[in-house]
């Protein structure tokens, strides 16, 4: 006997409906370029976690255990995201591989810190941020014109500043090696390089101009306060303005990144 549906059923049902098509359709939305500034952001959230993780080890920011555990909140939206736009199946392979590797990250990270687990973590952390990258480089191929390519050098300047205050307070904390001022020494060149690269392209409007030059300031700022560019004799560890810094960079460089995918 067919189902009749009540004034009650009719309701009800478009309710769920009403409830449940933001999620089904928002990622269908997605423009490639949007994708790519979010696939871009899952490898500064990375950074930021750990660098978070560290701070609040070492009891040094009130406010770095909300922003670790937003970041975390943040990074699983967005991979439900990606894993709805992604429509390939190398992307998808790609996505797969980068759940694994946090569902082993996730649980360890938003637990008490201790100095003991941090390198292990640190280093789980940058796979997954390698993989991140590898989705981007997969989604830029998709863009028809150079603005995947301005999406990606820009969104990955906000990875970088968040890199270098992330190995600042891990090295703060006394994880001190070889390997990690290796890639602070790099990081800070690529950060430099990538912000002239971005200088340079001739798409850029004033707005984005305007922006970079902001950037290049603060940028300068950091450099001269950061006692490794300075005299020996100033080289106390600073990483409240080390990490103040870096996070103001990165506010700027999310808002330049949005603006070229905005092209």
């Amino acid at each position: 006997m067919p189902k009749k549906y009540t004034l009650t059923n009719l309701v009800f049902a478009g309710l769920i409906l009403l409830v449940t098509a933001p999620s089904i359709f928002a990622a269908n939305k997605l423009s490639i370029e949007e994708a790519l500034n979010m696939a871009g952001r899952q490898r500064m959230l990375t950074q930021r976690i750990i660098k978070d993780y560290a701070l609040i080890g070492q009891n040094l920011s009130a406010g770095a255990k909300y922003e670790l555990l937003d970041s975390v909140a943040l990074f699983e939206m967005q991979l439900e995201k990606l894993s709805q736009f992604a429509n390939r199946s190398g992307e998808q392979k790609k996505i797969n591989d980068i759940n694994t590797l946090w569902q082993q990250f996730r649980p360890q990270v938003t637990a008490v810190p201790s100095f003991k687990q941090v390198n292990m973590l640190n280093q789980l952390a940058d796979e997954i941020m390698l993989e991140s990258n590898n989705l981007v480089l997969m989604l830029e191929k998709r863009s028809e014109d150079n603005i995947g390519e301005l999406v990606n050098i820009s969104g990955r300047q906000r990875m970088l500043s968040q890199r270098i205050a992330k190995i600042y307070v891990l090295q703060t904390w006394g994880l001190s090696t070889n390997v990690l001022q290796e890639q602070y020494t790099q990081t800070v060149q690529e950060f430099s390089t990538g912000l002239a690269a971005l200088q340079e392209v001739p798409s850029n409007d004033k707005q984005i101009d305007r922006a970079l030059r902001r950037v290049e300031t603060n940028w300068k700022i950091f450099k001269y306060s950061n006692p490794r560019t300075r005299n020996q004799q100033h080289a106390g560890r600073v990483p409240n303005l080390v990490v103040r810094s870096m996070d103001k960079i990165e506010q700027q460089m999310d808002e330049i990144t949005e603006l070229y995918a905005d092209l």
